[in-house]
Parts: C-alpha cells; sequence; structure tokens
C-alpha cells in the first residue's frame, strides 16, 4: 500500500478540501511565475518517517498546514475548521480500516514575517493496517485424512 497515495486519495474525496488541495497547486504556480501572493486558503501536506513506532510498522508523519492569505488575519477560527475537516477525513479512512491515525499535536496560528500566509498544523502519525487474513472459503472438498490410512468416511 502507497500510504501517500492512500491518504491523499482520502483527502482527495472531501469537497472541501478538493478545492484547498487546488487552491495550493494555483499558489504554487504563482509563486513560481512572481506574481500577486496567495489570495485563496489552502491546504499542504508534509510526510516524514516516524520515529516514535517500530520501523516495520510503516508509520509516516504527516503535517498538514492550512494557510489563509497574511492579510486575513482574523481567520483563526477558519483555520481551525479546515483542520477539523481533515481530521475528520483521516478518521473516516481509520474507521473504514484503511489506515490507523493519531493526532499528536496542533500547533498555534503562526504568521511568518514577510510570508503571505498564515498558517496553522496538524501532525499525525499515520500507519498502514495490517491486512487482516481470511481463510480460503471451504470448498466442500472431504478431509483428505484417509489418504494417511485413516477411516476414509
Amino acid at each position: 500500500m502507497d500510504l501517500h497515495l492512500t491518504v491523499f486519495n482520502v483527502l482527495y474525496r472531501d469537497v472541501f478540501l478538493r478545492k484547498l488541495l487546488h487552491n495550493y497547486a494555483r499558489y504554487t504556480e504563482q509563486k513560481a511565475s512572481n506574481r500577486a501572493p496567495a489570495t485563496s486558503c489552502f491546504i499542504t501536506l508534509k510526510w516524514r518517517p516516524s520515529n516514535k513506532t517500530a520501523p516495520e510498522d510503516g508509520a509516516e508523519v504527516l503535517t498538514v498546514r492550512a494557510h489563509v492569505p497574511s492579510f486575513c488575519w482574523s481567520e483563526d477560527l477558519y483555520l481551525d475548521s479546515v483542520l477539523s475537516r481533515v481530521q475528520v477525513a483521516l478518521n473516516d479512512s481509520a474507521h473504514s480500516g484503511l489506515v490507523r491515525v493519531q493526532l499528536l499535536q496542533t500547533s498555534c496560528s503562526v504568521r511568518v514575517i514577510g510570508g503571505a500566509t498564515i498558517f496553522k498544523a496538524s501532525t499525525h502519525e499515520i500507519a498502514p493496517t495490517a491486512p487482516t487474513y481470511r481463510p480460503p472459503a471451504s470448498l466442500g472438498i472431504p478431509s483428505a485424512s484417509w489418504m494417511r490410512g485413516g477411516d476414509r468416511t
């Protein structure tokens, strides 16, 4: 399982979060062409290996940042609602058995001096769920114990 792709798809299924992911793509295009700074909200995703769990667990740490333009300094509640929406989407994926999710922390709002945005971040530890073993369905074939000298019945 590609953990990054799985989580991205979970977030992308939410119409609101999809719009914010598209806004980030637009923001990076504007930034690359030295155009005007961000004028809408967007989210960013940053992954790093987890140092909290066993390496074979496959867990990674995802930091989701919700950004608003710096002229929207009073939009702290909006950032909270975006991060809450992310948490709900991740929890839904955990309940469906796709991944295990643990919220590690949520930051306070940060405004970078000279930056174009104000952001708030939430950090989650995410791991793939262990595949559950399901024995093959019985095909109705009688036991072959008679082959080892047992009774044929």
